[in-house]
């Protein structure tokens, strides 16, 4: 889905872009990225 400019956007170390709120719900379940899965970083 598209971006509105008040949307709190993340990215994720593997470049892939995120709603800060859908992505830290799935990272609580899930550390990798959705799309590429990619380990998620805490660094």
């Amino acid at each position: 889905e598209e971006y509105e400019g008040k949307d709190e956007v993340g990215r994720l170390n593997c470049g892939h872009y995120f709603h800060i709120c859908c992505i830290k719900q799935w990272l609580l379940q899930k550390n990798a990225c959705p799309v590429c899965k990619l380990a998620a970083s805490d660094h």
